[in-house]
């Protein structure tokens, strides 16, 4: 999985790991009611998983995994995980995320992290933006979930999800 989605939790159950830089949603179209059920479901698990997670090891664990990039890796993982962020306003704002942001600023913010911060971001990440996400890991992982209700699918995501979390 994608350390430095990882490193923002909530990004690890929303983005679902490595989607392609390629794939981005429409970032322009309405909500719909699906949209909402995704949305929701995924950031109650976030938040669930937020609150029993120790925030320290965790940090500490991304920190490692970033400091282990090179520049080059370090920017193919950032690009992937700034493709949802141009999608997602009030993350990119509330929280200064740029494009341009160097290894450094990324470092430093994810050692200002805490449950209030990573509640936040779950918040600020638009429904639409988690359920296309969903959709486009459903679709690369092909996972056979056609014979399965929205929530079995978010139930069966989520259960892939924590194993690479834990």
């Amino acid at each position: 999985m994608n350390p430095l989605i990882t490193v923002f939790l909530i990004l690890a159950a929303i983005l679902m790991g490595n989607a392609p830089v390629s794939a981005a949603p429409d970032a322009g179209r309405k909500a719909t009611s699906e949209d909402a059920l995704v949305g929701s479901m995924f950031k109650t698990l976030a938040k669930a998983y937020l609150a029993t997670v120790d925030i320290e090891k965790f940090k500490a664990n991304n920190v490692s995994q970033v400091n282990g990039f090179d520049e080059q890796d370090f920017r193919r993982h950032y690009a992937r995980f700034f493709r949802v962020v141009e999608q997602s306003p009030r993350l990119k704002k509330e929280f200064g995320l740029s494009p341009d942001m160097t290894k450094g600023k990324v470092l430093a913010l994810v050692r200002s992290l805490d449950k209030k911060k990573l509640s936040r971001m779950i918040d600020a990440i638009p429904n639409t933006v988690v359920n296309d996400e969903f959709k486009l890991y459903l679709n690369r992982e092909k996972i056979k979930s056609r014979d399965k209700n929205i929530a079995e699918q978010v139930k069966m995501v989520w259960a892939n999800l924590q194993q690479g979390l834990e």
